[in-house]
């Protein structure tokens, strides 16, 4: 299931459906950033490229949907604006990758960086 942020108040999802959406679109958004990856045959402009996404989908797991996170006591509003923010950087990872993804396919596997 895939759904913009927009979209969870006319779906109606519980806390729990959303946290579900949310860590399947940063597992997709992971697949994605190793198939792109694996594009590039430099691994220095390979982090650096993806680093942004990546640092962004760790914030999403390892801080928003982190177990004693979602164990704190909220309001049904408090849950809206904590999974927003989740969902606000899923988005930040996925604009992230896409800006890789032009410079890869732009310049292609053997992009490099060149100092200037």
């Amino acid at each position: 299931m895939t759904l913009e942020t927009s979209d969870y108040r006319a779906a109606r999802l519980t806390p729990n459906q959303r946290v579900e959406v949310i860590r399947d679109r940063t597992r997709d958004e992971r697949a994605q950033l190793l198939e792109l990856g694996s594009r590039v045959r430099d691994p220095e402009v390979r982090d650096h490229l993806l680093k942004p996404a990546t640092a962004s989908l760790d914030d999403v797991e390892l801080f928003f949907l982190e177990r004693s996170a979602l164990q704190e006591p909220r309001g049904p509003q408090a849950w809206a604006r904590w999974l927003d923010q989740a969902e606000a950087m899923v988005q930040r990872a996925a604009e992230a990758r896409m800006w890789a993804e032009q410079i890869i396919n732009k310049y292609g596997a053997a992009v490099r960086f060149i100092a200037g």
